[in-house]
């Protein structure tokens, strides 16, 4: 039987941060730790090779192109590749301690509220997810070998290296998935169920018991908290990046359909492909955080009207003074993840910024026309 505790469910995510220089913490058996010395060296040195592959990289693109718009472009974005690993390494190490807290908090609940059916479908999950970024990505990459005359190994370094910024909200994706789950099974183990609120079934008036289930959902939002205290910024991060390179890869598409150059056939149509790839590999690793994110806020409010129902027939001191506690902590402590108040994270951002990508593309093709 596989063993499916917290720090097995996210190890690959470990592994691949501790491979890329984005490692959050240190992580040998159970333990949970902050990051050595020797690693933050570690995370300096690899930075800095990735900067040196990217000016090797356009020197040899200077040689290589006649155009400067398309040069210009291309710099932008993969300097954006290279600073938004700096900024996503730099970050897991700064918000070290919030990162660890949300994984000693999810081993807390998982001790109390842990289902294996949860923990095996999160399990498979991750695996799978990762499974097909990877994939993706090498099918980005063996198309670019192939068919671009400007496509390098430091170039397929430098996109591989975007893995590691989808990584990251995948790692948030999947937590704000656990979190769901666990408030399912909060309400489980409350004996609240859908619809129908039967005494006989509450929980026994036992004030440890009691106790345990409060601080499990106040656990639960915490948890909450602290990811989004570690991950705000490289979520934005990744958001601002993703619509500044696809306008970009967009910009270069426009151009290259323009050149004169009957020759450049191929390399267009290896450009609009990877250009179709990258907008929907970036879009769906969003959509999968806000749809997560949107799970968990809607299970946090039926959790409250459950609280609100589970109240109304409540006749002891102790269930009303329950209650009145737990719905005293999603009044002030549950809040909906937001980017440093720039914009929440929810189902209908996708939405917003599609619509924003099309504008700007519009804009850009009134240049042309």
């Amino acid at each position: 039987m596989k063993n499916y505790r917290i720090v097995n469910i996210f190890k690959p995510i470990y592994i691949i941060g501790v491979i890329f220089f984005t490692r959050k913490f240190t992580l040998i058996d159970s333990n949970v730790s902050k990051v050595s010395v020797f690693y933050i060296i570690y995370a300096i040195f690899g930075n800095i090779m990735i900067y040196l592959m990217f000016f090797h990289m356009f020197n040899s693109f200077f040689e290589l192109l006649n155009n400067n718009s398309l040069y210009f472009f291309y710099v932008i974005v993969y300097f954006l590749f290279s600073f938004n690993h700096t900024v996503i390494s730099a970050l897991n190490i700064i918000n070290s301690e919030n990162h660890i807290k949300v994984m000693l908090n999810l081993q807390k609940i998982q001790s109390i509220l842990g289902d294996s059916r949860d923990s095996k479908f999160i399990y498979i999950v991750i695996r799978v997810s990762l499974f097909a970024l990877f994939t993706i990505f090498l099918i980005l990459i063996s198309i670019k070998l192939i068919s671009d005359r400007l496509s390098s190994f430091s170039r397929g370094i430098l996109i591989f290296l975007t893995t590691v910024s989808d990584v990251e909200l995948l790692n948030a994706a999947f937590v704000m998935l656990f979190l769901s789950r666990y408030v399912d099974q909060w309400l489980r183990r409350m004996s609240l169920k859908i619809g129908t609120i039967s005494l006989r079934d509450m929980i026994k008036d036992e004030t440890d018991e009691r106790e345990r289930m409060f601080q499990v959902f106040r656990t639960i939002i915490d948890t909450a908290i602290n990811l989004e205290q570690a991950t705000n910024v490289t979520i934005l991060s990744h958001f601002v990046t993703q619509l500044i390179q696809s306008l970009s890869y967009i910009r270069i598409l426009i151009l290259w359909m323009h050149s004169e150059r009957k020759e450049e056939s191929v390399e267009i149509l290896s450009h609009f492909i990877g250009v179709l790839i990258w907008i929907t590999k970036g879009f769906l690793i969003e959509t999968i955080l806000c749809v997560c994110c949107e799970i968990y806020y809607r299970k946090i409010v039926f959790a409250r009207t459950v609280v609100l129902i589970y109240k109304g027939h409540s006749f002891t001191y102790s269930d009303r003074k329950l209650t009145k506690r737990i719905l005293s902590d999603i009044s002030t402590r549950f809040r909906r993840m937001d980017c440093l108040g720039l914009f929440t994270l929810e189902a209908a951002l996708l939405l917003k910024l599609l619509a924003l990508l099309a504008h700007y593309t519009v804009v850009l093709l009134q240049f042309v026309f």
